[in-house]
């Protein structure tokens, strides 16, 4: 709470009683304070033996008879002196009634606040006590001054104090009023005068409880030249030729009409720019609400800066589709913090169910690593934009009020949990997937802790994992894992690498068990290797896509080869006519079905790829036994046919 010493008009006054017991007050002079803010009552007093302070701001007839007391503080025991000096903090409650709306008394005419300090001895007799002469303006309205300078969160810029959620505040015309990024700034009714300006600086925070009337203007700040993914954090603010030169938005190098302004489209990729299209410059636009855009900076730009001019957000809606894929391009439209949790709980699986199972997160570019990272926790900041996956041909996902914050120092967060980060990298790029490890996971799907990996950009460089169990063919950038069953887990490891490169695996182990091993295996070559001693280096014969090669082991002592291999391949039908094989080596395979008569049903052999699809017969609904055969290992799984 911001707390603000009022000045009062009254002359200072010492009245000497028996004794010289006296008491006064000792601020300066004004006549306002703010509802929801801190009043700091000054005072000085002499009395010969310790006793008892009393301060209140009472409502009052204007005949000084009390009504109600609107807040007190009191100091017992007072010590005894001459000339002692103290101050009481005196909150005023947001519910209590501007001065302007108090009822009438009992005279008919219309009551008042003032504003007492009491001195009594040890026994509460009463020895001395003041008014500061006339009534004080508890009010909720605010208007910004420019006194000292344009900092919105110096108190002396405004003609009563800073404001709070429950204040109504003008920032009047020819008056220029800066949040700046270390400040949170709240409102109830916010109105910006035409002349006036209101601007909220990069990691500054603005939240309006009631409503806002003109526009205002949010600088986004990036680190670099870079792309950067961004969304308007104020309706209706445009974009053109000019807001191009001014934001130094950079041309295309192989058509200079492309503009570093773009957006995604989810539908077929074009077969120059793939799922982006790209402002060509000469026409006004408006930056949609909640949309999200790619943005780059020329690379002469002299700063990193994106500014937008509009309204404020009440709800933002953004719209998600799926169809060539299921990526959407969003974003966090306030000058405000989004809270992550907050946001999947009311879109994911436990609130309208409009983001995919698998990938129950936001999907953050971070221009410094070229990474697509995932976030279940925390929060974005204003103009921040992400992708979702939705889990519907056309849907809804809401950024609402009630997800937004004032974050404008985030801590960094350290870990307890069991981690693995596994790396790839080709010498140019390096990406990662993570594999966590809790009492309470399984080894099958566990939404919101099984994230899916955003494959919506092509990249010629991917790892991920696959479930270790109940494995539909999901590429997952984050798996949770049982950590009771550490050590008899066989994670199939994706990968996507160019023939001819060397790869360079690497992990990052936090908080693994002493004396555990990780294991790289390559199911081709029919080699382990230690990744827990040293990186491990290959060089691709030939190009790499999917699972089938690689998995991750966790024991004791590095492994061996042996006939484990096969307890980690997946086997289930996606449909009656569809059999999906997940996880074998590359190599000739044979693969059988047998009904549970014993009857073979089904017989065929192929080179497998890793994650294989099977065309079958029309069959009967039921039970089947399927039987693979691959490098003299043998492998029966049951399924059934629905």
């Amino acid at each position: 709470m911001i707390q603000r010493k009022i000045i009062l008009l009254f002359a200072i006054v010492f009245i000497t009683i028996a004794n010289a017991q006296s008491i006064s007050f000792t601020s300066a002079t004004l006549t306002k304070g703010l509802v929801g803010n801190t009043i700091q009552v000054d005072y000085e007093y002499t009395v010969g033996s310790a006793g008892y302070i009393y301060c209140s701001i009472e409502n009052q007839q204007q005949n000084w008879t009390a009504i109600s007391t609107v807040a007190s503080a009191e100091l017992n025991p007072a010590p005894a002196g001459t000339s002692v000096t103290g101050s009481f903090s005196l909150v005023i409650p947001t519910s209590t009634v501007p001065f302007y709306n108090l009822p009438n008394g009992s005279d008919g005419v219309q009551t008042v606040y003032r504003i007492k300090i009491t001195l009594s001895d040890s026994s509460f007799n009463y020895l001395d006590g003041k008014f500061p002469g006339d009534w004080i303006q508890l009010t909720n309205f605010a208007n910004f001054t420019e006194t000292t300078n344009s900092d919105w969160a110096t108190a002396s810029n405004w003609d009563v104090d800073v404001p709070n959620a429950t204040t109504n505040v003008t920032i009047p015309a020819g008056k220029t009023a800066v949040i700046s990024s270390s400040t949170g700034a709240n409102t109830n009714d916010l109105t910006v005068n035409a002349s006036g300006s209101l601007a909220v600086n990069s990691g500054g925070s603005l939240q309006v409880a009631g409503t806002s009337t003109g526009n205002m203007t949010y600088n986004v700040n990036v680190a670099d030249t870079n792309w950067h993914f961004v969304a308007s954090p104020f309706v209706g603010a445009q974009y053109d030729n000019t807001w191009v030169t001014n934001n130094e938005i950079a041309s295309g190098s192989v058509s200079a009409s492309n503009k570093g302004i773009s957006t995604y489209d989810n539908a077929v990729p074009d077969a120059t720019t793939g799922h982006w299209s790209y402002y060509q410059g000469g026409t006004t636009e408006t930056f949609g609400t909640g949309i999200g855009y790619g943005f780059k900076k020329d690379a002469s730009a002299s700063g990193f800066n994106y500014g937008f001019t509009g309204t404020m957000p009440t709800t933002v809606n953004s719209a998600i589709t799926q169809d060539d894929n299921n990526w959407n391009l969003i974003g966090n439209s306030y000058p405000s913090y989004m809270d992550i949790t907050a946001f999947i709980a009311s879109n994911g699986m436990s609130g309208t169910d409009q983001l995919s199972d698998t990938f129950q997160s936001v999907y953050v570019w971070n221009a410094t690593n070229s990474l697509y990272e995932m976030h279940t926790s925390g929060y974005l900041q204003p103009g921040q934009a992400f992708f979702v996956n939705s889990k519907v041909s056309s849907g809804t996902v809401a950024i609402t009020t009630a997800m937004q914050s004032h974050q404008t120092s985030i801590p960094f967060y350290k870990t307890s949990t069991t981690t693995l980060n596994l790396s790839v990298s080709n010498g140019s790029s390096t990406k990662k997937t993570q594999i966590n490890y809790f009492n309470d996971k399984t080894n099958g799907l566990d939404p919101g802790f099984d994230i899916g990996m955003f494959n919506g950009v092509v990249s010629d460089l991917n790892i991920y994992t696959h479930l270790v169990e109940n494995n539909e063919g999901i590429a997952l950038g984050r798996q949770a894992l049982a950590i009771s069953e550490m050590k008899s887990q066989i994670i199939p490891i994706g990968l996507q690498a160019e023939a001819g490169k060397e790869i360079t695996f690497s992990i990052e182990a936090l908080n693994l068990p002493s004396g555990i091993q990780v294991s790289l295996e390559d199911r081709d070559a029919n080699t382990f290797a230690s990744l827990t001693d040293s990186d491990v280096k290959v060089t691709l014969d030939e190009h790499v896509y999917g699972t089938g090669k690689y998995y991750i082991h966790l024991s004791n002592s590095v492994l061996s080869i042996d006939n484990s291999f096969l307890e980690s391949v997946s086997v289930f039908a996606s449909n009656n006519a569809n059999l999906k094989v997940i996880g074998l080596p590359r190599k000739s395979t044979s693969l059988k079905l047998f009904n549970l008569l014993g009857k073979q049903v089904f017989n065929t052999t192929f080179i497998s790829i890793g994650s294989d699809n099977i065309s079958l017969p029309k069959l009967s609904k039921g039970v089947y036994i399927v039987q693979i055969a691959s490098e003299n290992r043998n492998l029966n799984k049951k399924i059934i046919l629905e």
